[in-house]
């Protein structure tokens, strides 16, 4: 299945044994043992096969199966995706919810305030299984975890910023107790998404405090 957020092409395909490891049964699917170029709705059909725009949500019913593909704003990136299967209570996540401790922040078009709106919503899907872009398959804590930690960054760089700490500084702030996140250790990509997300927000009040003036 190829899909469109609107800025990039998404492929997602549901192999027999990523269903199996979240418990659904392959046999409720149907695989197609080559690619079909006729066939819009096959991954692996060419490039120049028809495309799905998704303006927020789709979805695919069949008598065996019901598929939700859902982009629900900008994120990790502005064309995240995610695909939920409301029978078998499952979500896959991508890179969204994560179950490692430090999600990838420093994506150029990533949104780290709508990331978090964005897992407030997902917190609110009947869930019992996840299959995360990280991590183990099968928790759902991910959710949880990925937005205290995005969540929590996002605190931190907008504190750096308004305390005017330079960058080089960074490090030291993060490693003293109250600027911690529980569990995540004080390493390059956790320093190097407390950047990210400051010079994007910083980019942002920029913007704000000097609009574009109108002819």
């Amino acid at each position: 299945m190829r899909v469109r957020t609107g800025f990039f092409v998404v492929s997602v395909i549901f192999s027999r044994t990523a269903l199996a490891m979240a418990g659904v049964s392959p046999e409720s699917t149907t695989t197609t043992p080559s690619p079909d170029p006729k066939d819009p709705a096959d991954a692996r059909a060419p490039a120049g096969s028809p495309i799905v725009t998704v303006s927020e949500r789709i979805f695919f019913v069949g008598p065996a199966q019901q598929v939700q593909v859902l982009w629900l704003g900008a994120a990790h990136t502005n064309g995240d995706l995610v695909v939920f299967l409301p029978r078998e209570k499952v979500l896959f996540s991508g890179d969204v919810a994560i179950n490692t401790p430090v999600p990838y922040m420093q994506a150029s078009s990533c949104d780290a305030h709508g990331w978090e709106r964005l897992l407030v919503r997902l917190a609110g899907l009947p869930l019992e299984k996840m299959v995360p872009g990280h991590g183990t398959i099968g928790p759902t804590v991910g959710i949880q975890s990925t937005g205290l930690y995005v969540q929590k960054t996002n605190k931190l760089a907008r504190m750096l910023l308004e305390t005017g700490v330079p960058e080089e500084y960074y490090i030291a702030k993060l490693r003293e107790p109250d600027n911690r996140i529980e569990g995540v250790p004080v390493g390059d990509e956790h320093v190097a998404n407390v950047k990210a997300v400051a010079r994007a927000e910083r980019e942002r009040l920029s913007k704000q405090a000097s609009p574009e003036k109108k002819g």
